[in-house]
Order: structure tokens, then sequence, then C-alpha cells
């Protein structure tokens, strides 16, 4: 091969201490990130190994098809809650004409963590056009206590606790209720007054219900929010 009108092999000085020379081949590049061998001396791209010597691919951390980390054990009484889910919504407050909405909610399990990522979209029922969005995390503490941290479109950022139960008992073991009371609840210079919510979600077999109450510009705690959703996605993990 070294001896082709165009060579497929170059012989390179043996160095001190070695007992064999060495080859490199000169096919194509060497898509590693390595510098030029300096006793090549055409600033090509380094490939020298080992005549027979076995070419080792080294994966990266997010090599392509590796699998997803595995969901935190803490998740396993939440799993039912995972996943998309889309649905109608109607909503009313003293200061406002009552309205209907659609509304897609996903709950996402964070790698090992035991916290899931949370995020609502809603639009108007009657013409579409975007009403509310927002995200935030649900943070489990053992078997029944959790926090809740949300960050809303319209300038809110809300934090609050509550505790999880299983109403189901045997005929639904996957049933989960949660009952959330902000603990604080802040907005920017030109967000509207809220000072408390309350939030109750429900899932049972593939529905998900919610209620929402707060107090704000003024108002005590009333009645907002009340929404059904189905599942239309599996459980993922970020």
């Amino acid at each position: 091969m070294a001896g082709r009108s165009t060579p497929l092999v170059v012989e390179l000085p043996r160095q001190p201490g070695r007992r064999e020379n060495r080859w490199a081949h000169l096919l194509g590049e060497n898509l590693g990130v390595q510098p030029a061998d300096p006793q090549l001396g055409d600033g090509r791209p380094s490939v020298e190994r080992h005549v027979g010597a076995p070419a080792v691919s080294t994966p990266g951390p997010h090599t392509v098809g590796a699998a997803a980390p595995p969901m935190s054990p803490a998740l396993e009484p939440f799993r039912s809650m995972l996943g998309r889910w889309e649905g109608d919504g109607v909503g009313e407050y003293p200061t406002i004409d009552d309205f209907a909405y659609t509304e897609t909610i996903t709950f996402a399990s964070l790698a090992d963590k035991p916290v899931i990522q949370y995020t609502s979209t809603t639009r108007h029922a009657d013409d579409g056009r975007p009403l509310h969005a927002e995200t935030g995390y649900l943070r489990v503490l053992g078997e029944s206590k959790l926090e809740l941290v949300v960050a809303q479109a319209p300038g809110l950022i809300e934090a609050g606790s509550g505790i999880a139960t299983h109403p189901g008992g045997a005929d639904d073991r996957h049933a989960v209720r949660l009952v959330i009371d902000s603990t604080i609840v802040s907005g920017t210079t030109t967000a509207k007054e809220v000072t408390a919510t309350e939030r109750c979600y429900l899932v049972t077999g593939g529905r998900l219900e919610y209620d929402i109450a707060m107090a704000a510009v003024g108002h005590p705690m009333t009645h907002h929010l009340t929404a059904e959703l189905k599942r239309v996605g599996a459980a993922s993990a970020l």
C-alpha cells in the first residue's frame, strides 16, 4: 500500500526505544479533535495507530439512543399524573365575564430527581386566542407532602405547599388528589394583585380534573377555574 502511485499508508520514523516502525493510513481525515502529526509534516490530522490494534470509539455523555435516566422512586405514587393532557375548562370571577377555554397540561419527571415539571397553556374556546400560560415544578417530599413553584406569564410568581392522597383505595390504586395552598404570591409592578390561591387536582383513570380559587383585587378567596382533561400522551423523563 505504501508503493502505490497514490500511497495509502506512510511509514513513520522509528522512535527511540521502539523495536518496530509504525505506520499511519492516509484514507481521508480523522474526525477526532487531534493536533496535526509533526512526523507527517503535511498538516494532516493524526491518524496513527499500531498495525492490528483495534479502533476504539468512546461515546459521549449524550450518545444518541442512550437510555433515559431512571425516574425517582419518590415519584412512583404520582406516575398516573405524568404525561400530556388536553381538555376544556370554564372560568369566572366577580371582576370578569365568564369564559370557556381549552387547555394543554404536561407533567414530566425531572430525570432521577423527586421533582415533576409542570406546564399549562390555555386558549379561548371561541376564537383560539392565547389566554394564559404558566410553568413550574412540583417537589415531592415523602409520600404525601408537596411543594409547588409556578411562574405565570401575566407577571406572577406563586409558591405553595400541600398534601397528596390516594382516594381510589383498592378500586383505583393510581388515583391521586393534590390539595395545594399558596404560601406566597408575588407579582411585577404591572401584574394584577393576587394575594393567595388554592389548587385542587384529581387524577383518576385517564382523566384529570381541577379547581382553582384565588383571592385577588380586593376579593376574598373565590372560585376561579374548573377544568376536565384527558390523557393524550405518555409520560416522559426530562
